[in-house]
């Protein structure tokens, strides 16, 4: 996705704001075909009252995504009487309800939750309830009930900072929406704020094996949870090996040679002082070098011509991984691995 194609997407978008605000529906498949464009990923939600501000969003389901509607919104414009956002924005007036694809409607008044603090994260575990679920939650009642937390917090807040959520079908009784919400946002503030251990500079190597191939990885535990929440975004740079060993790993006449375009690499994300690097890997042929990043903007550019200067032909991915699942699963198995 290039910068012109954004640039053109918001200058048709501005030039027909005030009409697309008087008639949401009537321009409809043209926002669908224009969003499309964009990324055949992208979907879109607007909505607002009449004589409040319109907000517009530029949805996306995948994680992967989420770099390229974040750069999309970035660019957006000031436009009098509208939000742009990748996310979907809390909600003013909590007396609604919600209405899922099979057109069964739920009042967010009957939801309830209950809140579970992680031991060792800045994290919250959720249970949602509400009278009107079925004794076994299906899909659609699952589906209501992240819509009714994207309502409550915005989906921003859940997504970065819901570990887990259990759907019931016993709440305790009818509780108001503005008090979960209140609820819920106290205990992150609570987790967040707890004190944390400092970085150190840990390295453990991790093995796992599969079949006839070995993955390794060497891993910086000494971040604990230092970090989470303040460095959301996920960058790996991952180059083609030359040459390797029948069971995936590189050789170490190979690993010498890619040592000098590895601190390239290093230095590049040092230099934007925006990341820390936390992941050495190598499988079936790949070598990975990961970093964990406040802010892609503009990095993804940088990294992108690096492994070609160096002989070897690679990518870049970003993604938005707030809760560090992959850094989280290595650290806690060497955890318990020595316990």
């Amino acid at each position: 996705m290039t910068r012109e194609r954004i640039q053109r997407f918001w200058d048709w978008f501005a030039a027909r704001a005030g009409k697309i605000r008087a008639d949401p529906s009537r321009h409809a498949p043209e926002i669908s075909e224009m969003v499309g464009r964009l990324h055949d990923g992208f979907g879109w939600e607007m909505g607002g009252p009449k004589d409040g501000p319109f907000v517009f969003i530029v949805r996306c389901e995948s994680s992967e995504l989420r770099h390229l509607a974040h750069q999309v919104v970035s660019a957006a414009p000031t436009l009098k009487d509208w939000r742009i956002s990748s996310w979907r924005l809390p909600m003013d007036n909590l007396d609604f309800k919600i209405q899922v694809g099979h057109g069964k409607s739920y009042d967010l008044r009957k939801f309830s939750i209950d809140v579970i603090e992680d031991s060792g994260y800045p994290f919250l575990h959720l249970a949602v309830t509400s009278t009107e679920f079925p004794a076994i939650p299906g899909d659609s009642e699952q589906h209501a009930g992240l819509l009714c937390l994207d309502a409550l917090l915005g989906e921003k807040q859940v997504e970065d900072g819901i570990d887990s959520i259990e759907f019931r079908t016993d709440p305790p009784g009818k509780v108001s929406s503005e008090f979960l919400c209140e609820q819920v946002i106290r205990r992150l503030e609570s987790v967040r704020s707890r004190p944390r251990p400092e970085v150190t500079d840990r390295w453990t190597m991790v093995e796992a094996k599969s079949e006839s191939k070995v993955l390794l990885a060497l891993v910086a535990t000494g971040l604990g949870s230092a970090l989470i929440g303040s460095h959301p975004w996920r960058v790996d740079v991952r180059l083609k090996l030359k040459e390797t060993k029948p069971n995936g790993l590189t050789t170490s006449k190979e690993l010498k040679a890619l040592k000098p375009l590895e601190d390239r690499l290093l230095k590049i994300v040092e230099s934007k002082k925006v990341g820390v690097h936390w992941l050495y890997q190598t499988y079936e042929g790949i070598r990975t070098l990961s970093f964990y990043v406040s802010d892609p903007s503009d990095l993804d550019e940088a990294l992108a011509h690096e492994p070609g200067r160096g002989g070897y032909e690679g990518d870049i991915a970003i993604t938005y991984d707030p809760r560090w699942r992959e850094y989280r699963d290595l650290a806690d198995q060497e955890a318990h691995r020595q316990a």
